[in-house]
């Protein structure tokens, strides 16, 4: 049986005077996403597409230009660890090569698709912290100047809004040698710290997966709750918990639930049990945290 842990989180929603609890909204499409962030800073012809252009890319209408981005970084939910990028590519980055605007219109592409992978972290520390939050820059031939005739249209980076929700995050804590699970608890501490420094980094699934060595002396449940409610992060879905004994479930269990804030639902693994003329599901733990009065 897949022992594990799922917090789900809602929402405060308020309707005639009356506050409920709901589900978050599910993360959007990607190509929803790009393109309308992408208008704010195309010319109008560019949007439709300008056939006098010699760059055929610009004679396409922009949203057929970022199907082709689309199709260069990856979207699909394919596992992407952070924090060792030699190892793993993140996409085919020719692209941002081509032109000075096509370069602007694909870092959107890029720096949004990484929403749209599955994020695996055993190496913290604050660089780590800092790719998560890193968004592509301005080139120095970027021009800021309000429009004037006879000059180079402007960028218009400033209307871009550089902020991402993370679809689905996975932690690794812990490791075989006690050495490494000592140097990774502490740099996992070191990039709790770093996140807390800015705004939550926002996620709709985060999965912590502990291993050998993971709670050891000066770290354990109430230490790794605490972590994960300290600010750093911003819930819009579920947290899972797994690899845990059933002893250490049990604790997580009591700590989360005794937070009340933000409302959430406890689920843990149901068991089955069946009679003659009865079957009923019996739950090890259900909770959920009220609205407080």
């Amino acid at each position: 049986m897949d022992c594990r842990i799922t917090v789900r989180f809602y929402r405060k929603v308020v309707e005639d005077s009356v506050t409920r609890l709901a589900l978050y909204d599910g993360q959007p499409n990607y190509l929803d996403i790009i393109v309308p962030e992408a208008c704010k800073m195309v010319r109008g012809e560019l949007v439709v597409g300008c056939r006098y252009r010699s760059c055929y890319l610009y004679r396409l209408p922009i949203n057929v230009r970022f199907r082709i981005y689309a199709a260069l970084f990856a979207h699909d939910g394919s596992a992407l660890e952070i924090g060792r990028l030699e190892h793993t590519g993140i996409g085919n980055l020719q692209i941002l090569r081509t032109s000075h605007l096509i370069y602007h219109e694909a870092s959107i592409a890029l720096y949004h698709s990484l929403s749209y992978r599955r994020l695996f972290l055993r190496a913290y520390g604050p660089y780590s912290a800092d790719l998560l939050r890193r968004h592509p820059k301005s080139l120095p031939c970027c021009r800021s100047k309000e429009f004037e005739v006879n000059l180079e249209y402007p960028c218009r980076n400033e209307h871009l809004n550089w902020s991402r929700p993370l679809g689905s995050v996975v932690f690794l804590i812990g490791a075989e040698n006690r050495r490494v699970a000592l140097h990774r608890r502490w740099a996992f501490s070191e990039f709790i710290t770093a996140l807390k420094a800015a705004e939550p980094l926002h996620i709709f699934s985060l999965t912590v997966v502990v291993t050998e060595n993971w709670n050891l002396p000066g770290f354990n449940e109430k230490d790794l709750v605490n972590a994960l409610f300290s600010g750093a992060f911003k819930f819009l879905g579920k947290l899972s918990f797994r690899g845990f004994t059933g002893e250490e479930r049990n604790r997580l269990c009591h700590l989360v639930h005794a937070l009340r804030d933000p409302p959430l639902k406890i689920e843990r693994n149901k068991t089955k049990i069946q009679g003659p003329g009865f079957s009923i599901w019996l739950c090890e733990c259900f909770s959920f945290s009220f609205l407080n009065p």
